[in-house]
Parts: structure tokens; C-alpha cells; sequence
């Protein structure tokens, strides 16, 4: 039995508790793309083709510094290459001591000019082989060598004594190209 000023708990509805609960959040669909504005794809355009521009750059710079190197390289055993073929020029024509007998521009001139010559002084002539020497426009026509300058004034004392009062000595350069007569 209720009692006087008593409150019937039955007919009181129950409050509702401070602490709400959520519901689970739904999950965001992933965010599209926002389209990108002429500007800014121009911008990026511009940004991309100064990178390429700068790679560019950089391997023709590089290129160009590997091709110097590969020059200069290559120079250096060109020098070295004409340094060897000088040496092996100056070994194989070393300076020597000839009788000059006579200059000309034809070579088979000259080789006649030699015949001529042995067969109208054979005695000052005999054993001796004829030499030519380039002398610019012309060639130098010698007898030699000789093993020193006393040797080759005794042929040419030998030369005057047969009548033949051509020729002087002449010392080849080092290197001086000095070849057998040919066609004698």
C-alpha cells in the first residue's frame, strides 16, 4: 500500500543517462581527385620541361667533357707517335759526310748523268755508289759516305787528279733523307 506523499516509482519513466553513445562513424569514400586548373598544369608542365632541360644540359655537358678527354688523349699519343717515328727517322738517317757531284731535277737525268760520269772517270769512280738528297726544287746528286770530312777531301783530291773538278762536301742533317740512285 503506497503510502501519503509517496512517489510511485512505477509510473515515473527513468531519465536518460548523461553519457550518450555514438554510432559508429560511416567510413569517408576516398577523396576524388580535384581537377587540376590550366594554370597549375602549366606550371607543372613548365617545371617538368625545365628538369629535362637541365638533364639535357647535364649529359651534353658530361659528353662533351668525355669527348675532351678522348681528345686530348688522343693527342697526346699522336705527339707521342710523331716522337717515335722522329727518332726512328733520325736512327735510320743519321748525319753524315758526302761528296756532292752534282744537282738536278730529273732523277733519270741524273742517273744518266752518273753513268756518264763512271764511264769518263772509272778510276775515281770505282767501287762508289751515287746517292740522291732532296734540295727543295731540286736533288743533290753524292757519293759517300764518308767516315770523316779528311776521307771524303781525299776522294775529291782523287776527283781533281782525274780531271773532274766538280763536287764539294756536304754533311747530311740527321733525319735528312738520303736514298740510293735508282735506274743506274
Amino acid at each position: 500500500m503506497p503510502i501519503a506523499g509517496a512517489v510511485d516509482i512505477l509510473a515515473v519513466s527513468p531519465k536518460k543517462s548523461p553519457v550518450q553513445v555514438e554510432a559508429p562513424a560511416a567510413v569517408a569514400a576516398p577523396e576524388k581527385p580535384v581537377a587540376k586548373t590550366a594554370a597549375a598544369k602549366k606550371a607543372e608542365d613548365l617545371k617538368l620541361a625545365a628538369a629535362e632541360k637541365k638533364a639535357a644540359e647535364t649529359a651534353k655537358a658530361t659528353k662533351k667533357a668525355a669527348d675532351e678527354i678522348k681528345a686530348k688523349a688522343a693527342a697526346k699519343k699522336a705527339e707521342a707517335d710523331a716522337k717515335k717515328a722522329e727518332a726512328k727517322k733520325l736512327a735510320s738517317q743519321p748525319s753524315r759526310i758526302w761528296v756532292q757531284i752534282g744537282v738536278g731535277r730529273d732523277k733519270a737525268a741524273i742517273a744518266f748523268d752518273w753513268r756518264k760520269f763512271n764511264k769518263d772517270h772509272a778510276a775515281a769512280f770505282k767501287g762508289r755508289q751515287a746517292f740522291m738528297s732532296d734540295m727543295g726544287r731540286t736533288n743533290r746528286m753524292l757519293v759517300g759516305p764518308f767516315a770523316t770530312q779528311k776521307a771524303a777531301s781525299a776522294f775529291l783530291a782523287e776527283l781533281k787528279a782525274a780531271k773532274f773538278d766538280r763536287g764539294f762536301i756536304w754533311t747530311s742533317a740527321a733525319g735528312q733523307a738520303v736514298d740510293p740512285l735508282a735506274g743506274k
